[in-house]
C-alpha cells in the first residue's frame, strides 16, 4: 500500500539503474506494491535501455540518433558546434549537449512528450487510480539521473521542463521530485590524477550542478553569484522549434523536492552504484510510503523551509528472512542430492554386480569349473544343463526346434531364479552353460565317432586315386586340410561312384564265355558297392553329429553375444551413473559452499551501511517458524534475535546517518543543516523505536533518536523483518561540494586552470563553458555567451 502514487522516471544508464532497483526492491517485499507505481526508461542507447529495465510494466523510451538533420542542426543550433559528433550506435558519449539534442530535434521531441504524456494518462487509470481518494495528498512523480554522465546529465533539464508541462496539464495534483548522484571530488587538490573519463564526470557534473540550480531557484552565496543563471521568465528553447512550442516555460522551482546522494566510493564496502541505488529507493519509497510533499518538511516555520534542495544519506537494519529462507532450501538442496548421490551410488553398485555376474558366466569353462569357487552363477545351473546334457538324444539336438522345447521345458523350468541381487537375464546365462555343455558333449561324440574314423581311414586309402573316373582336375591336397564331410561329399563319393560305374561298363563289355573274367570283375564291383555303401551310411551318421553341433554352436553364440550386449549396456550405463555421480559431488560442493557462506553471514552482524543482524539457532529454524514469525518483536521474543543485538545495529545505524555531500572543509557557506529522519518501519515494529528499547542499557536509540530535528514515520510500509532509516538534510549548499566548489574556484580564478586539476591541457572554456547544454539559462555569463556564440557576444 501507499500513501502517494507515484511515477518514476530514469533517465541514461544510471537513472535506469536506480529506477530498476527500486522496482526489484518493491516487488522483492510484495508483487502488489507495485500497482500504484509506474516505471519509464529513456535512454539514448536502446541496448542499455533493454539490457537495465526489461521488466514487465516499464515503458521504454529510446532517443534514436537524429541523424537526418544532425550536419544542419550542428551548425544552426546554440548549443552545438561543428566539431560534434553523434554516434550512429546511440548513447551521447558523456556530452551534455549532444544529451540535449537527442530530444531537442525534429525527430524525437514530439514522440517522447507524447508519451510521457500517455504515460500519466495511464497511470491515472490504472495505478493512480487512487488519486480520486481524498486521503490522497498527490501523487510524486521522480525523475532520477546522474549528474555527471552524458545521456542523464544533459537531457534531465529538458526532460524536467517536459515533466513540469505535462503534469501541470492534468487534473490531478503532482509532485515533481528528482534524485541526482554526484561523483565524489572528495579532497580533489590533493589525489593522484583521475582517469580522463572520470574529467569528464567531474566537469559534467559542475554544468549541471549549475543548471539544477537554475530550475530550483538557488540562491548561491554573494561570492557565487557569477554562478547563478537566470532567475525571472525561466524557459528552455527548443531550437527545432516543433509545431506544438517553441519554448518550454518553468516556475521560479520546477522541482517540489530535489535530492543529491553521494558518497566515497573508496570507504564503500559494496557496489558505489548498488549504494546509491539503495539511498535513491528508500528515499521514494518514503514519500511513497510514509509522508507526502504536500506536509514535507512538518516545520514549515524553520529557517529555510521553502528550499527544494536536500542532500540524502540512508541506513537500514534487518534480520536476513530471506537468507534464512534461501539457507533452508539450499539444505534441502543437498539433502536431495545426498539422496541423489545415494540412489546413484546404488544404481552403479547393482549395475557393476550385474556386469560382474555376466563375465563371471562367460568366463565359466564346464571342462574345468570348481562348483566350490564358482562366484555369482548358481551351480545348480551347471548340474541341471549337463544332467539334462547326458539325457538328451543326438536327433533331438539336430532339430532346433525341439531343441528349443528341450530347452525351455527341461532346463529353465528345472533352474532356480537369479537372486534378486542381479537383474541379468536367466535364459541367457542357462542358456550359454546348457549350449555349452551340448557342445562339449557334440565334440566328444565327433571326436570318438567311429563313422567319422573310418571316413577317414577311406580317404587315406583312396586319396592318391581320388581324382580317377572324373573328366575334372581334382585338388587333393586342399581336400587334405577340408573336413571329413567334404572330404566324402566332394572326393571320395565322386570317385566311388565313378569306379562303379567304370566297372559296370567292364562287365557289360566282357563275353559271356569269358567267364572267370567277368566273374572277378563282378566281384570287384560287389565289393565297391559294399564299400561305397558302408561309406555313405558312416557319411549320414557323421553328418548327423555335424549339423547337431552345428546347431548347439549356433544357439551358444547366440547367447554368448546376448550377455556380451548385456555387459557392454551395463558398462555404458555404469559411465551415465559415474559422470551422474560427479556432477551430483560437483553441485554437492557448491551448494556445500553457498551453504557456508549463508552460515557465515546469518551467524554474524553485518556492520555496513545496510545491517542483518545475527540470527541465533538459524539451523533449527524450518517454514513453519518463518510462517509465524511477523515482525522483529516476535524474533526477539522466540530468542531467534537478541534484544540488545536489534538495540545496538538501529542505535549504529542512525548514528551512521551523515549528511553526504558538502565534503569542503571547512564550509565555504556555514549553515546548520536542518535533519529530517524518515523511518521505514512495519506498524508491527514501531514501538522499536518508541521505547521498546529503552531496558537495554548498552543503548539508547531515543537519544540517537533525538539527534534529528524532526522524525516521520512510515504509514504503510510493510516490510516487518527490516526497518530503513534516510536521513534527507535541508540547508546544505552547493558552493561546499567539490563537485561545484572546487571546480569553480578554479574556473573564476584568472591564475589557474580546471584542466590542471585534471592533468589536462585544456582551456576553461573547452572543459567548463562547453559542457554547459543550455546557455540560454545563463544570459549574463559573457564567458558561456562568448564560447557558444561568439559573433552575437562580440556584438
Amino acid at each position: 500500500m501507499t500513501t502517494n502514487p507515484t511515477i518514476v522516471v530514469g533517465v541514461g544508464e544510471a537513472g535506469c539503474r536506480m529506477a530498476t532497483h527500486l522496482y526489484e526492491d518493491l516487488k522483492r517485499d510484495g508483487e502488489s506494491l507495485l500497482d500504484e507505481f509506474s516505471f519509464v526508461g529513456v535512454d539514448t542507447k536502446e541496448s542499455d535501455l533493454k539490457a537495465i529495465t526489461s521488466k514487465e510494466g516499464f515503458t521504454q523510451i529510446t532517443l534514436d540518433p537524429p541523424e537526418e538533420f544532425w550536419e544542419n542542426d550542428r551548425e544552426s543550433f546554440s548549443y552545438l558546434s561543428s566539431d560534434y559528433e553523434l554516434s550512429r550506435s546511440g548513447g551521447a558519449t558523456r556530452q551534455r549537449s549532444i544529451a540535449r539534442y537527442y530530444i531537442d530535434n525534429k525527430e524525437n521531441y514530439v514522440s517522447l512528450y507524447q508519451s510521457l504524456e500517455n504515460v500519466f494518462a495511464e497511470f491515472e487509470s490504472n495505478d493512480g487510480g487512487s488519486l480520486t481518494d481524498p486521503d490522497i495528498g498527490g501523487a510524486n512523480v521522480w525523475l532520477l539521473n546522474s549528474l555527471g554522465g552524458g545521456t542523464g546529465s544533459g537531457a534531465f533539464p529538458l526532460i524536467t521542463s517536459i515533466l513540469y508541462n505535462v503534469s501541470r496539464a492534468r487534473n490531478y495534483k503532482y509532485y515533481l521530485c528528482g534524485i541526482g548522484s554526484l561523483p565524489r571530488l572528495d579532497s580533489l587538490e590533493h589525489r593522484g590524477l583521475p582517469p580522463q573519463a572520470n574529467a569528464d564526470f567531474y566537469g559534467n557534473a559542475y554544468a549541471a550542478l549549475r543548471e539544477l540550480a537554475v530550475l530550483i531557484d538557488y540562491n548561491f552565496h554573494e561570492e557565487y553569484q557569477d554562478a547563478a543563471g537566470i532567475d525571472s521568465n525561466k524557459a528552455i528553447r527548443l531550437e527545432s522549434e516543433p509545431k506544438r512550442q517553441s519554448e518550454l516555460d518553468l516556475p521560479d522551482s520546477a522541482f517540489d523536492f530535489y535530492g543529491l546522494i553521494g558518497a566515497n566510493e573508496s570507504e564503500m564496502s559494496v557496489s558505489y552504484r548498488d549504494e546509491m541505488n539503495q539511498i535513491s529507493a528508500n528515499t521514494i519509497r518514503f514519500f511513497a510510503q510514509a509522508v507526502g510533499l504536500e506536509d514535507f518538511p512538518d516545520d514549515r516555520n524553520k529557517p529555510g523551509s521553502e528550499d527544494v534542495l536536500f542532500s540524502l544519506d540512508s541506513t537500514s537494519v534487518r534480520v536476513p528472512m530471506d537468507e534464512v529462507d534461501e539457507y533452508i532450501e539450499v539444505v534441502e538442496a543437498i539433502n536431495e542430492i545426498e539422496a541423489e548421490l545415494s540412489d546413484v551410488k546404488d544404481r552403479i553398485q547393482r549395475t557393476r554386480r550385474n556386469r560382474d555376474y555376466i563375465n563371471g558366466a562367460l568366463d565359466i569353462d564346464l571342462r574345468d569349473v570348481d562348483l566350490e569357487e564358482l562366484g555369482h552363477v548358481d551351480p545348480e545351473f551347471i548340474r541341471t544343463a549337463k544332467d539334462r546334457t547326458r539325457s538328451i538324444e543326438v536327433a533331438s539336438i539336430s532339430n532346433p526346434d525341439v531343441l528349443d522345447e528341450e530347452f525351455e521345458n527341461y532346463v529353465m523350468n528345472q533352474t532356480p531364479a537369479i537372486s534378486d541381487e542381479y537383474d541379468v537375464e536367466k535364459s541367457d546365462v542357462v542358456g550359454l552353460i546348457f549350449y555349452q555343455s551340448l557342445r562339449n558333449r557334440m565334440e566328444d561324440l565327433i571326436t570318438n565317432d567311429q563313422s567319422a574314423q573310418d571316413l577317414q581311414e577311406a580317404w587315406t586309402d583312396y586319396s592318391v586315386e581320388i581324382g580317377s573316373f572324373r573328366d575334372e582336375v581334382v585338388d587333393t591336397a586342399e581336400l587334405e586340410s577340408s573336413s571329413t564331410l567334404r572330404k566324402w561329399e566332394d572326393g571320395l563319393a565322386p570317385f566311388f561312384t565313378g569306379w562303379k560305374k567304370s566297372l559296370q561298363n567292364s562287365l557289360e563289355q566282357i563275353p559271356s564265355y569269358r567267364v572267370l573274367e567277368r566273374r572277378n570283375t563282378r566281384e570287384d564291383l560287389q565289393k565297391v558297392e559294399n564299400l561305397y555303401r558302408n561309406l555313405e551310411s558312416a557319411y549320414a551318421q557323421h553328418r548327423t553329429l555335424v549339423n547337431a553341433q552345428n546347431v548347439v554352436t549356433s544357439r551358444l553364440n547366440t547367447q554368448r553375444s546376448n550377455l556380451k550386449s548385456a555387459r557392454k549396456e551395463y558398462e555404458s550405463q555404469i559411465e551415465e551413473f559415474t559422470s551422474e555421480r560427479e556432477t551430483l559431488i560437483e553441485r554437492q560442493q557448491q551448494r556445500e559452499n553457498e551453504l557456508q557462506t549463508k552460515e557465515y553471514t546469518l551467524s554474524h552482524t553485518d556492520h555496513e551501511r545496510y545491517m542483518s543482524v545475527e540470527l541465533r539457532n538459524f539451523e533449527t529454524i524450518d517454514e513453519e517458524f518463518l510462517d509465524e514469525m511477523e515482525s522483529f518483536s516476535n524474533l526477539i521474543v522466540r530468542n531467534a534475535v537478541s534484544k540488545e543485538t536489534v538495540a545496538l545495529a538501529i542505535e549504529k545505524q542512525l548514528d551512521e546517518l551523515h549528511e553526504p555531500i558538502q565534503d569542503i572543509t571547512p564550509y565555504v557557506v556555514s549553515e546548520s543543516s536542518y535533519e529530517i529522519l524518515g523511518a521505514l518501519v512495519d506498524e508491527e515494529n514501531r514501538g522499536l523505536l518508541e521505547g521498546e528499547l529503552a531496558d537495554v542499557s548498552a543503548s539508547d536509540v531515543s537519544d540517537a533518536l533525538s539527534s534529528f530535528n524532526e522524525v516521520e514515520y512510515s504509514e504503510a510500509f510493510q516490510d516487518p523483518f527490516s526497518i530503513r532509516f534516510v536521513g534527507c538534510y535541508t540547508d546544505v549548499f552547493i558552493e561546499n561540494t567539490s563537485e561545484f566548489g572546487t571546480i569553480h574556484d578554479f574556473y573564476t580564478d584568472p591564475d589557474k586552470d580546471v584542466g590542471d586539476l585534471f592533468g589536462l591541457d585544456t582551456t576553461d572554456d573547452d572543459f567548463i563553458a562547453d559542457r554547459i547544454a543550455y546557455p540560454e539559462l545563463f544570459p549574463e555569463d559573457e564567458r558561456i555567451q562568448t564560447y557558444r556564440d561568439p559573433i552575437s557576444a562580440d556584438d
